[in-house]
């Protein structure tokens, strides 16, 4: 009995001893809530015009009119100059605008025109900026604009006044919604003075193409 408990512990004693090693500290990830960008962005700027009726001028020129005090208004495309609706020589461009006192709020698109006027005490021109909704916004769900793809002047009805077309990119209203799918829309805007409207009509003629 002596010999068979003295064999038991020679043989525990005899064991390799295992050296029981501390992981190397593990940095916990710590998940962040990523803000995410609504803003309009400025991507390639696509323009097309006529030759020789019409140009493409330098964005630079935008400076020269304080359409936007507040600094919430971006180039998203333009600016194009020539023949455009009912003006014989006007400037077209268009601009993401958000609201200044909200932040990283979400944009809307404005077109901005600079025409010719005839009087005694102006500068020869005015400037305008006209809010173009999304077809799919509604008074409580604005759709929110990401940018702008291309713009053009056209005549599409072939009538001899120029048309402004555009492809931008909209996300639906709101956030945590199932249906927030993006879409594209193409745009026709026709000009009559300081008017700015869009036409239904010729973004069916842009879809058939």
């Amino acid at each position: 009995m002596y010999s068979l408990l003295m064999l038991m512990f020679f043989a525990c004693s005899s064991s390799p001893t295992v050296e029981k090693k501390e992981k190397p500290h593990e940095k916990k990830h710590v998940a962040t809530k990523e803000v995410a960008t609504v803003r309009a962005l400025v991507g390639e700027m696509k323009v097309e015009v006529p030759e020789g009726t019409h140009r493409v001028v330098s964005p630079s020129i935008v400076s020269d009119y304080n359409m936007y005090p507040a600094n919430n208004g971006v180039l998203l495309q333009g600016v194009a100059t020539g023949p455009i609706g009912n003006h014989k020589n006007a400037s077209i461009w268009l601009t993401g605008v958000h609201d200044p006192d909200v932040e990283n709020g979400p944009s809307h698109l404005e077109a901005v025109l600079v025409y010719p006027v005839d009087c005694d005490d102006c500068p020869g021109e005015d400037e305008v900026a006209v809010k173009i909704e999304s077809s799919k916004s509604t008074e409580g769900k604005p759709a929110r604009l990401l940018r702008v793809e291309w713009m053009k002047v056209e005549d599409l009805d072939k009538d001899g006044s120029f048309e402004v077309v555009l492809s931008a990119r909209y996300r639906p209203c709101c956030e945590g919604d199932p249906k927030q799918f993006m879409y594209t829309e193409y745009i026709v805007l026709k000009v009559d003075g300081e008017k700015i409207e869009r036409w239904p009509a010729g973004e069916k003629i842009v879809r058939a193409r």
